[in-house]
Formats: structure tokens, C-alpha cells, sequence
């Protein structure tokens, strides 16, 4: 894409006006990608794993058959993450820098490719402000910290944009191919995530020549039909979303946050109003930004498919948008922006941190039952608490026999394995004197009455005849309900 009054031309024509455009200096994206990966490193092994962290150790350090077993009846649309943690765990273990290394590095690369988009499309100081910005993103640390896939999303949805501006500027079928093949990747990381490519299809579709249109459309095709499988697989795991409902507006909210940097993005994005110099870089970023979270929750009215970190992988883009809006300014006004934007952000920066950053504190939750539980003590997982939750942290969870378990997660090629019927339950429960209900709650604040009813409703309804349940313990550990009963001799 190179600019002639502030319109993007085929790159043909251009070569006929003058030479194409300079490469982009290594420092320009070199320098954000070092900060940011810096940033990410900056206490990443403080915050306890969480339930998708300890699904992603489940899964990963299973051998490859069972690993591809398993994706076909669960969780495909994480398949490629799961593939590529394997030997990451079977060379460094399953401790939280090994684990959130990669997504650390992901984070750096996609904060590098949005500084290089930048400084094409607009100027290098854009570029670096827009690095900048996307680094100091509460929700850029909360994924670049974390053992899931969606940092590794974001760079390859930075990676794939950045090939398509060098794929139209040069109009080479080489570049269309690399594109091509990156967006195949991309949906194979995440499948909501394709959905860039209709935000790169509304971006050329406006702005490019025939030409290009058609080396796109090829492109896309190619990358669609390489994705097909994966979607045809995945939907037929409907089970993996179940517990997702519509959107409403407090998810929009939550979408306008994430996305904005906690809303501090939001001031310089309106700087580009009426900006000269910038139309290339606002035909990339505003469908990029827009597009994919309108389609996603447009679709999850009526097939709730929404989870806001679906939707991360726009993040980038709003980065760029209010990189190039602060670029506007004068140097002094973009060094007093870029202090007020990262004096707003830091109190999250550093909740994402804290010990119980990632919404579930499973290393607690270890601690209390270390101290709490004796050998022997039975156990039972209830809704919301998996047995993959005692993965991460298993020498409290050693000590207690689970006694519901039907087939492994192995054997079952699930997640958190097969539990028994109640009936058998009841009957294995006979001889275990004291039994640890293990709940997950779906929220972070205290457990309400209904919670603890459902709970107590659930040990009644286990209990061996002729004997009732006494609760002699209960804690909570951010949205995890640990319940201690004691069997007693029915009256």
C-alpha cells in the first residue's frame, strides 16, 4: 500500500511515479518488541496458574497420540497450542516460566510487528508510540502472562496484517503466499480469529485496485480452504461452549475496555479525526478493530460463541490507531500522554501480577488443603472444579482419594476425565470417614447462601444410607469453594 493523496494505489502504478518506500529501520520495531518482552517477563512467574492453564498442562504433556485423540472429541480450536507446548513441557516442565515463556515471547513479537506497521503505513515515531502503547495494555499483560493461546493469536494476526501491506505494496506472489499462509495458521491457532480476514477484505475491497483485490481474494480462498477442517471438526464440540451466553451490554463494555487499554487508548484514537498523512493506516486498523467484535457478538445473540479474549487479537489495532493519533502531537504533549497513559494503567498492570492475578489462585487453594486434609481424605469434584485444577499444584490434592473417578482423563482422552454415576459414588463414599467437596464458583466474590445451599444439597444427596454429613470446614479461595464434611452415624 503506498500513499498518493492520502489513497491507496496499486503498487504497479506507484512503481511507474517513483521509487518504493524505504525499509523500515530495524530500531523501530527492535525497541518495542525488547520493552515489551522486558514488561512480560516483569513478574511472570508471581501469579498462581489457573483452570486454563491447567487444562493447557492436561492436555500438552500428554503423548502426541493421546494429544490428537483427545482433539477430536475436545478443544480442536486449541489443538495447534497444545502441539506446540508439548515439547515445550517435555524438555522444561510444567513450573510457570516454562510455561508462559512462549506466550511472553508471542507478546514481544506481535508488539514488534504493530511498531513496523505503524512506521510503513504512517512514520517511525508512530509506529514506536503505537509498540508503546499496546505494551502498556492491561490485557496485553494478562495474555503474554498467561499458558493459553491467545498471545500467540495476536502475532500472528500482527504477523499476517504486516504481510499483506508488504504483499500490496510490492504486488509480489510470493508475499500474497506468505499472507496466504499465515492467516492459515492463524485460524488454525483460533478459528474466531479468521475473522480477520474479512476485516482484510473490507480494508482492500474500499481501497485497492483489481488487481490486488483478486491476488487477495485468492489468497483468502487458499487460507479458508486450508481452515475449513478444522471448523467442520470444531462443530461438532459444541460441548466445549456450553457454560458461553449472549452478550449484553455489559460485554460490550468489557470488549470497549479490553481493547482500549482499560479506555486510555480512546483520547489519542480521536486524534485522528480529520488527520492528514494516516488514511493508510486507518484503512488497515478500523475494520481490523471494528469488524471481528461486531460479527462475534452480532453471532453470539443468537449462538452465545462470546469470550472477550476471543477478541484480543484486536488489540494491535487499536494500538496503531492511537499510536499515530499521539504522533500528531507535539513531542513535549506525546511524553506528557504517553506518562499519563502508563500512570492510569499501572494499578492494573499490577493486579495482572499479583499472586492471585489470573482469577483462580490454584497455589492457594493447594496450601489450604496441604494444611487442612489428612491421607486418606476422600474427594469429589464439583461443577466447575476439574480435576485438571489439581495438575499445576498436586502435592495437596496427593493426599486425597478421589473416589468419583470413572476413566482417567487420559484413558477418556478428555480433559479432566470420566466420573462415576451417583449411585457408585454413594457406595464408594461407605468407607471414606471425610470427604472434601471441591466447587468452582462463577464469580470472585464471596460464595452467596445459594452457592453453600447447592453445596450442602449436593452432600446430602452423596451421602451412604444410614449415615448423614457434617460440615466441619469450609474455605473459599477467590472462585474456588473448598468444603470439608465429616460422616457421621445416621440417628
Amino acid at each position: 500500500m503506498v500513499v498518493k493523496n492520502d489513497e491507496l494505489v496499486d503498487p504497479v502504478v506507484a512503481a511507474e511515479r517513483g521509487p518504493a518506500p524505504t525499509r523500515t529501520p530495524y530500531w523501530t520495531w527492535l525497541s518495542p518488541g525488547g520493552l515489551a518482552l522486558a514488561v512480560l517477563l516483569t513478574g511472570l512467574g508471581t501469579p498462581s496458574l489457573w483452570r486454563d492453564e491447567a487444562a493447557t498442562i492436561s492436555v500438552a504433556r500428554r503423548p502426541l497420540p493421546d494429544i490428537l485423540r483427545l482433539l477430536g472429541n475436545i478443544d480442536a480450536v486449541h489443538g495447534l497450542y497444545y502441539l506446540l507446548m508439548h515439547p515445550v513441557i517435555a524438555v522444561f516442565g510444567t513450573n510457570e516460566w516454562a510455561l508462559r515463556l512462549p506466550s511472553a515471547l508471542a507478546g514481544a513479537v506481535a508488539v514488534g510487528g504493530v511498531a513496523a506497521i505503524g512506521a510503513r503505513l504512517c512514520s517511525a515515531r508512530a509506529g514506536v508510540l503505537a509498540g508503546l502503547l499496546c505494551t502498556v495494555a492491561p490485557m496485553f499483560s494478562r495474555v503474554g502472562q498467561d499458558a493459553r493461546s491467545y498471545a500467540l493469536v495476536m502475532a500472528l494476526a500482527v504477523l499476517a496484517s504486516l504481510l499483506l501491506v508488504q504483499a500490496t505494496q510490492t504486488g509480489s506472489a510470493r508475499w500474497f503466499v506468505a499472507y496466504s499462509a499465515m492467516m492459515a495458521l492463524l485460524g488454525a491457532a483460533h478459528l474466531v480469529a479468521a475473522l480477520l480476514l474479512a476485516a482484510h477484505g473490507a480494508t482492500l475491497l474500499v481501497h485497492a485496485r483489481r488487481a490486488v483485490l483478486a491476488r487477495w481474494l485468492a489468497s483468502a480462498g487458499a487460507a479458508g480452504a486450508a481452515t475449513a477442517p478444522l471448523a467442520a471438526l470444531a462443530s461438532t464440540q459444541q460441548s466445549a461452549i456450553g457454560w458461553m451466553s449472549s452478550p449484553g451490554l455489559a460485554e460490550l463494555g468489557e470488549v470497549v475496555s479490553a481493547l482500549t487499554g482499560s479506555f486510555t487508548l480512546i483520547v489519542p484514537i480521536v486524534l485522528l479525526v480529520r488527520s492528514r498523512g494516516t488514511a493508510p493506516l486507518v484503512a488497515l486498523a478500523l475494520p481490523w478493530l471494528l469488524l471481528p467484535p461486531v460479527v462475534l457478538l452480532t453471532v453470539s445473540l443468537a449462538h452465545p460463541l462470546y469470550n472477550v479474549r476471543y477478541l484480543l487479537f484486536c488489540l494491535p489495532a487499536a494500538a496503531l490507531l492511537a499510536g499515530a493519533g499521539l504522533a500528531r502531537l507535539h513531542l513535549r504533549l506525546q511524553a506528557v500522554a504517553l506518562v499519563a497513559v502508563v500512570a492510569v494503567v499501572v494499578p492494573p498492570q499490577l493486579a495482572v501480577r499479583n499472586p492471585r492475578g489470573h482469577l483462580d489462585d490454584l497455589r492457594t487453594t493447594e496450601r489450604v488443603l496441604s494444611a487442612l486434609s489428612r491421607p486418606g481424605d476422600a474427594v469429589v469434584f464439583l461443577e466447575g472444579f476439574g480435576r485438571s485444577m489439581s495438575m499445576p499444584y498436586p502435592t495437596g490434592f496427593s493426599r486425597l482419594r478421589d473416589v468419583g473417578l470413572a476413566r482417567s482423563p487420559s484413558a477418556s482422552a478428555t480433559i479432566d476425565g470420566v466420573s462415576v454415576p451417583d449411585s457408585e459414588l454413594r457406595h464408594r463414599l461407605r468407607t471414606a470417614p471425610r470427604v472434601w467437596l471441591l466447587t468452582g464458583l462463577g464469580h470472585k466474590g464471596p460464595a452467596s447462601p445459594e452457592d453453600e445451599r447447592k453445596v450442602a444439597a449436593r452432600a446430602e444427596a452423596l451421602r451412604p444410607d444410614g449415615s448423614t454429613y457434617a460440615l466441619v470446614e469450609r474455605r473459599q479461595v477467590r472462585r474456588l469453594l473448598l468444603s470439608l464434611y465429616e460422616r457421621r452415624p445416621g440417628r
